[in-house]
């Protein structure tokens, strides 16, 4: 029924379905049977009463036969679309007596056959082409025109006008917005007039849809240029579904991985990473790495109740503070300081204990991305589709088939045993659902880090701002609060600062007791600073000084 020409203007007389084919810019006609079976398609005569036929409707009106077409007809200076009708096989005659210098076609005859719908730019309408309607008297003549009044018409162009009951009117419009260029409409006449039109989002996609029908109770046929046909207009069927029927619980919505298995290998390496004590929250949040040192905190001040931290002062300590005790800390373990700092939140207090490094959990995926493959079934037409992750979109569309990759790494983690996405999609039978699973096998691995005697390593902030300054000697007279050996470790970046902070500490007179020297930083510790560094702003990176405290 398609071909690489535009097929449209669909219209369904018993058993048989007509459509005209645009060859040219020469429309050829033909005919199909309703079950479209193979080798049903049938050329038709392109002339009646040597009258170029450029849309044809049949029905039947007190119980004969009407055949309505359109033909140009020749005025002064151009040719103009007229509507001709043939009543029972008689001779073929203008609606109007007189033919009107306007544009006139698709004609649509109502069920009861009492109305001729139509498209026209005549005068009198209030966009490009209206909807118009005859009239059929009880003499079988025809009157009107008569503008159809109501919501439906626009300052755009109405077309494809077609009714299924005298209640209920489809059409297409580009005047109503709508997802693309001609979208279709529906409107019911209600209270005694029509009612403002409802969008099939179902169907509608961002190209041109138009000349909706219904062929039979199951099935409606309509037009559209998107993408996936065999030319330019081209058919589409649509299923309906019946009031009494129950909504079908099939998703036509089809997600394919093209990778069956993720094979994850997770490596926790034991006192990998100094314990952080500054935070550089982004837009107000922390990241990833300060959600897990915060989880870590809230567990060891949970297991040493008779220690306190100090936090100073950021627009979201608050939400810290809740966070730690939320995770089991006592609020009367943290206390706010009186430091504000804009860019930053400092930590400090407690035992060495509770800065001890950390373990790291380092998780390799393979393949490292997955590819979907994302196409609908043969049969039912699909407006929208997205796919979630965890309740969140994370691609959405209205072309299908196509191809998405994902990163697996934002996907899963080490607790996951699959990569479940959730695929959802609209059409005129609804909303449908359903799950994607792709299983993970797992590989287990647990390493100690060359650096594992490192138990008194903490990484904090040094700044030349002597308020600053001092909330870094308080985290550490407040870890080791009987003095002792403290040590700076230097790299070309911070040599300099850390000579200055090392001097500032050992002049203040309420630091007796330690002894403060720097050292070079040796190779591996730095790689066990390289990770938290690489979290910290690059602006700020050169003021961060691991301190070792003996």
């Amino acid at each position: 029924m398609n071909s690489p020409y535009d097929d449209y203007a669909p219209s369904v007389f018993k058993n048989v379905v007509t459509f005209s084919r645009n060859i040219h810019r020469n429309p050829s006609f033909f005919t199909i049977f309703k079950d479209f079976t193979d080798n049903s398609i049938q050329s038709i005569k392109s002339e009646i009463d040597n009258k170029v036929i450029s849309y044809l409707v049949n029905t039947e009106i007190h119980s004969s036969s009407y055949k309505f077409f359109t033909t140009p007809i020749q005025f002064s200076d151009r040719s103009f679309l007229q509507i001709y009708c043939i009543p029972n096989n008689q001779n073929a005659s203008p609606l109007e007596s007189e033919p009107h210098p306007s544009f006139n076609s698709h004609p649509c005859p109502s069920p009861d056959g009492k109305h001729l719908y139509f498209i026209s730019d005549r005068p009198g309408g209030i966009g490009g082409t209206d909807i118009w309607f005859y009239t059929l008297q009880d003499n079988l003549t025809w009157t009107g025109p008569e503008h159809l009044e109501g919501d439906m018409n626009s300052p755009g162009d109405e077309i494809t006008p077609f009714m299924n009951n005298e209640d209920t009117l489809y059409f297409a419009s580009n005047g109503h917005g709508g997802k693309g260029n001609f979208d279709i409409y529906m409107t019911y006449f209600e209270n005694g007039e029509w009612q403002a039109p409802i969008p099939l989002s179902e169907i509608n996609s961002a190209y041109d849809d138009t000349d909706f029908i219904i062929s039979d109770s199951n099935t409606a046929i309509f037009c559209s240029d998107r993408p996936g046909g065999k030319g330019k207009l081209d058919f589409y069927k649509a299923r309906l579904l019946n009031s009494n029927e129950p909504t079908p619980h099939k998703n036509p919505l089809i997600v394919k991985p093209l990778d069956n298995q993720i094979f994850q290998t997770i490596e926790t390496t034991e006192n990998a990473l100094p314990f952080r004590t500054v935070f550089f929250p982004v837009q107000d949040r922390l990241n990833t790495d300060d959600l897990h040192v915060i989880n870590t905190l809230a567990m060891r001040l949970s297991q040493n109740t008779n220690d306190t931290i100090f936090i100073s002062q950021h627009p979201i300590t608050e939400s810290v503070k809740e966070l730690l005790v939320s995770k089991g800390a006592s609020p009367f373990q943290i206390f706010v300081t009186e430091d504000y700092y804009d860019n930053r939140i400092d930590i400090s207090g407690g035992n060495s204990s509770l800065f001890a490094p950390l373990s790291t959990i380092s998780i390799i995926n393979q393949p490292s991305v997955i590819n979907l493959l994302i196409q609908k079934d043969d049969i039912d037409t699909i407006s929208q589709w997205e796919l979630r992750f965890n309740d969140s979109t994370i691609c959405e569309g209205f072309d299908l088939p196509i191809t998405k990759t994902f990163s697996i790494q934002n996907l899963v983690n080490e607790k996951d045993t699959a990569l479940t996405l959730t695929s959802i999609c609209s059409n005129y039978l609804g909303v449908h659902s359903g799950t994607i699973q792709i299983p993970i096998q797992k590989n287990y691995k647990t390493t100690m880090s060359v650096n594992s005697n490192l138990t008194n390593v903490i990484l904090t902030y040094f700044a030349i701002d002597q308020t600053q300054q001092e909330s870094i000697f308080r985290i550490i007279k407040n870890t080791k609060p009987n003095g002792g050996n403290i040590t700076l470790y230097t790299s070309r970046n911070n040599e300099a600062l850390a000579k200055l902070f090392m001097e500032s500490f050992n002049r203040n007179t309420k630091y007796k007791g330690y002894n403060m020297i720097s050292k070079p930083i040796h190779n591996s510790l730095n790689q066990v600073c390289l990770q938290s560094l690489s979290l910290i702003p690059k602006d700020q990176q050169e003021f961060i000084i691991p301190i070792s405290i003996e």
